[in-house]
């Protein structure tokens, strides 16, 4: 048998296999909303990142609806470091300014965002774009840093206080999409608004037979 007959026959009999092992989740998760933070090396390896957008679009055509949550500081560090803008960090957090606030908008919605758009658009799923600043879909109030017992202002950088999902439930409603910044927070508030009614009472969703893309 040659090499590569046997090598597909391996990866076939793994992808058997792993959608085996995953059926008791895609029942358990059917019709509900994941969280997914996306994020370290498959940010920066293509083929990682074409998997993933893959994965995405998997997730939502056997109706599941992931809402996915990237973050971006090394990107940023880099498309500051073009304009001539150095990057400070105190005690982890990174020293944000009114100019460096628009770099970082710019690479987290125009660069990150948009290309994981395209990826799962190309993947089969639509997606929306969705920010922190989008209808106050996250309020936040201000933070600071604390180095050697000393409290240090790092500018524009907070904790995310109130999230509301409402936003996001709405997009979900309609077919898979994915946003931006915050995954706990995010995750926690769409547990709460799905499961507990915490933060409001959940609005009645279409029948999914009538939002199927």
């Amino acid at each position: 048998m040659k090499e590569t007959s046997l090598q597909d026959q391996n990866l076939a009999s793994i992808k058997a296999e792993t959608l085996i092992e995953s059926l008791p989740w895609l029942q358990r998760f059917h019709a509900k909303i994941v969280v997914v933070k996306f994020g370290g090396n498959a940010m920066v390896d293509s083929a990682l990142e074409k998997a993933f957008a893959e994965d995405m679009a998997y997730l939502r055509w056997v109706g599941i609806k992931p809402v996915v949550v990237h973050g971006g500081g090394p990107q940023i560090s880099a498309r500051l470091a073009e304009l001539g803008i150095q990057s400070e960090f105190k005690g982890g957090l990174r020293v944000t300014t009114e100019e460096t606030i628009e770099v970082v908008r710019d690479v987290l919605r125009n660069q990150i965002s948009a290309h994981l758009e395209t990826l799962i658009n190309e993947a089969g799923a639509e997606t929306q774009i969705m920010s922190g600043e989008d209808q106050n879909l996250f309020r936040a109030e201000k933070t600071t840093a604390e180095v050697d017992g000393e409290t240090i202002d790092v500018g524009l950088v907070g904790e995310v206080t109130v999230v509301n999902p409402r936003i996001a439930v709405a997009v979900l409603v309609e077919n898979g999409k994915h946003g931006s910044t915050a995954a706990g927070p995010i995750a926690k508030a769409l547990f709460d608004y799905e499961i507990n009614g915490i933060i409001a009472p959940a609005p009645k969703l279409a029948d999914e037979t009538e939002t199927e893309e």
